[in-house]
């Protein structure tokens, strides 16, 4: 994982992490914190944010707005493959969960 802050994860997802930040609803009504999404990108496959904190609280970024604003940023996690890419994001939505008990 590309180390962006002073811990192993992005400011993005330290946030998601933490108790009391807000949180989005999907359609279905579940919670969420910060939906990732995977891409390649230069090479490298990468695991991003698509809900992101702002001025006004969070928001919601897609496709390519997502994608270039993590780039544009370069607070995105790296991954060896897609398939760890795709793994790791599942993991840290599991993190995510298990750290938020303001949003089970």
């Amino acid at each position: 994982m590309k180390q962006t802050t002073n811990t192993m994860y992005p400011r993005w997802a330290e946030r998601a992490m933490t108790p009391g930040t807000g949180h989005m609803t999907n359609p279905g009504g579940e919670p969420q914190t910060v939906f990732t999404e995977t891409a390649e990108f230069d090479g490298r496959f990468i695991v991003y944010p698509t809900i992101r904190m702002g001025p006004k609280g969070l928001y919601q970024m897609h496709g390519d707005d997502a994608f270039n604003e993590a780039v544009r940023r370069g607070d995105f996690l790296e991954a060896k493959t897609m398939e760890e890419a795709n793994s790791m994001a599942r993991q840290l939505s599991e993190i995510i969960f298990n750290s938020r008990p303001d949003i089970r």
